[in-house]
């Protein structure tokens, strides 16, 4: 699921964002992008066990991992 939140303040280190629904959740400026004001849209993704959910590299990576435990079994 794809969401797309606007940023309504950055005040203490925190951002308030607001939802689609019109609700809004506190964020941590710290884990949003450097630069970031008030009135910006940000895109997330949210998806049950999303670990590697888009990323190419972190996907060949585990692949890589798995296929040299399986050699050093043989």
């Amino acid at each position: 699921m794809k969401l797309q939140l606007t940023v309504v303040s950055l005040e203490g280190g925190t951002a308030l964002l607001k939802l689609p629904d019109g609700g809004t959740v506190s964020w941590p400026i710290s884990s949003l992008p450097a630069g970031l004001k008030v009135g910006a849209s940000l895109n997330f993704i949210i998806g049950e066990n999303g670990a590697g959910v888009g990323d190419p590299e972190l996907a060949k990576t585990l692949l890589n991992e798995i296929i040299n435990t399986d050699d050093a079994d043989d």
